[in-house]
């Protein structure tokens, strides 16, 4: 009888929230996805004479390409596996600028500070009450 006169508990779920660093690598691999395609088209044009600079350029754009969509894919680790988030968006960032050097250079500066937010900033947490 005692059970039917006690209030039930609340549960308190905590959920850490990581919204910055989700908008600098969405943000980031758009960019970084156009400027592969914008470094194609203007090495096309620049060198189209020559088809071993015309490869190179397909593979660079190809590679930014990639780089910029698995970085974008990354962004499902970013709530619970921020270590493994970061790691693989500094991998992402450096991918990026090796294969397409400057046109590069702004997004993986953004995918950068969100690897550097994701190692030195601690948790926030929501508190939801069911």
């Amino acid at each position: 009888m005692k059970w039917l006169m006690e209030k039930p508990r609340k549960r308190i779920l905590t959920k850490p929230t990581r919204d910055v660093e989700y908008t600098l690598v969405f943000i980031g691999s758009l960019i970084g996805f156009f400027s592969s395609c914008l470094y194609f088209v203007l090495f096309e044009h620049i060198f189209f004479g020559n088809p071993t600079d015309l490869n190179s350029a397909i593979a660079g754009s190809f590679s930014g390409v990639i780089a910029s969509f698995s970085a974008f894919m990354c962004l499902k680790l970013v709530d619970y596996q921020t270590r493994k988030f970061a790691i693989c968006i500094a991998i992402c960032a450096i991918w990026g600028l090796i294969s397409v050097s400057y046109f590069y250079t702004i997004p993986a500066l953004l995918l950068l500070s969100s690897t550097f937010l994701c190692f030195w900033r601690k948790n926030r947490e929501i508190r939801i009450i069911k």
